[in-house]
């Protein structure tokens, strides 16, 4: 018997909170999981269960919202679907490097690079999200940057 979930996405509750960078300048944003748990930083279910290997996400991104220099051993696919963003990371070569990504464009980042996004957009950006083989989820590993301006807030 085939076994058949449909996530609607006028249904989707989501997530603002999620994320270390959340509370941080430039790391706004709101996650809807569709598929895989994520992120252990953020343990709300997603709206469609079982074990995928892979882990799907909508991201609603304000303006001048959006992820701030993180990494984790996966590799992640960025697709914006409304909105123009901003893809940057670290190169092997230590310099960060920056890419401007339209609707319908892919991205894709290799496992252990560090990476975020930001939307460039004067209204919310709409982008879909990819991660693969983390369904079991796992921690993210924060660039020291955000790490030192989350615990300067915190005090």
């Amino acid at each position: 018997m085939t076994r058949v979930q449909i996530a609607r996405y006028s249904s989707l509750s989501g997530n603002r909170a999620g994320f270390l960078d959340t509370r941080l300048p430039g790391g706004a944003k709101e996650n809807l999981k569709l598929i895989g748990r994520g992120s252990s930083e953020n343990p709300f279910p997603p709206a469609i269960s079982g074990d995928h290997r892979y882990v799907m996400n909508w991201v609603r991104i304000p303006p001048g919202g959006g992820s701030r220099m993180h990494s984790h051993p996966t590799q992640e696919v960025f697709i914006p679907v409304e909105g123009d963003m901003t893809i940057y990371w670290i190169a092997e070569d230590g310099e960060e490097h920056t890419l401007a990504a339209h609707p319908r464009d892919c991205v894709s980042m290799e496992g252990g690079v560090m990476r975020g996004f930001r939307n460039d957009s004067d209204g919310q950006a709409l982008m879909l999200t990819i991660v693969t083989g983390n369904d079991a989820g796992g921690p993210l590993l924060w660039h020291a940057d955000v790490v030192a301006e989350q615990k300067a807030l915190a005090t």
